[in-house]
């Protein structure tokens, strides 16, 4: 007597699976080496986890990194940071636009860098006083919502300072420092959003995913290059475009890679070359564990 099997063996088989993720439903479809077995869901349209599952199987689909809990709740911290510059910006931007409106010149002694939002200036904006009592209180609520953001990014810098004294971050930071142009807070955005610097098998990689490659393609006889591509890390590739722009100041090779490429070219295209020695830089000691040397290139 024969007992009947109700079940698969997929002993030294590959199994493939394809699952397709939304906001309030899903869907799996799976593949063995040659045979298509099932799709089930809650509820979904099978087709896009059809085709994952098959490219998954004919070698069509590479594996993506993907960061612990740990360190994504690092980096949104240090992304916090950003969100709130812009939120500052924003509300400060809107303030000059009611003062124009009404048409109040700032005093000249807060035109000046060091003048310009700082707490005298933020003493002389809350006890200005419009025509109306309704206009005073516009611009007042506008000067609550500055202050409040800027307590909370105080706040934000204390954290991210605690955070870099903390492993794996606490010889990181030394190393990412050493290079010029680049600060402890520019260096903590380096470090959590790229995290595991082997993860790239060859600088070209880790460029494009900075999105610091450049823009080439062509159809027929017609030809585009540009820059950048509009694709890559926009957090990463800020922080490091921005830190060049120092190091092309701060550190006499880059200075002067700087000044021969403008012989050629705008601006705004040099510090991205300039952006790329220093992504080299980063990456540089980051594998090597060790400080940046400045007689390396």
């Amino acid at each position: 007597m024969h007992t009947q099997v109700r079940t698969f063996d997929f002993t030294g088989q590959n199994v493939y699976a394809g699952i397709d993720v939304h906001k309030k439903n899903w869907r799996v479809t799976v593949y063995s080496e040659q045979l298509y077995h099932k799709s089930f869901h809650q509820p979904a349209d099978p087709v896009d986890s059809n085709k994952l599952a098959r490219h998954l199987r004919n070698g069509d689909l590479e594996a993506i990194y993907v960061h612990d809990t740990g360190v994504l709740e690092d980096k949104s911290l240090i992304r916090m940071r950003s969100t709130l510059i812009k939120e500052i910006a924003r509300y400060k931007n809107r303030i000059k636009a009611e003062l124009s409106f009404f048409g109040i010149v700032i005093p000249d002694q807060f035109q000046t860098t060091y003048g310009y939002w700082s707490n005298r200036f933020m003493q002389w904006l809350n006890e200005l006083k419009l025509c109306r009592e309704s206009g005073t209180a516009a611009i007042s609520i506008l000067i609550d919502h500055v202050t409040y953001l800027r307590q909370n990014l105080l706040q934000v810098n204390k954290k991210v300072r605690e955070l870099s004294t903390q492993e794996p971050y606490r010889e990181q930071v030394k190393w990412v420092m050493s290079i010029h142009g680049i600060g402890l807070l520019t260096s903590m955005v380096i470090l959590t959003e790229i995290y595991d610097i082997h993860r790239f098998s060859n600088q070209q990689k880790l460029c494009s995913y900075v999105g610091l490659t450049p823009i080439s393609h062509s159809s027929g006889e017609n030809q585009v290059h540009g820059e950048t591509v509009n694709r890559g890390n926009k957090c990463l590739k800020k922080a490091i475009v921005e830190a060049a722009w120092v190091a092309a100041r701060r550190d006499p090779v880059l200075h002067q890679d700087f000044l021969a490429y403008c012989t050629r070219m705008k601006k705004n295209k040099a510090i991205i070359r300039i952006a790329k020695k220093l992504l080299n830089r980063i990456s540089f000691v980051l594998k090597n564990q060790v400080p940046y040397n400045d007689g390396l290139e």
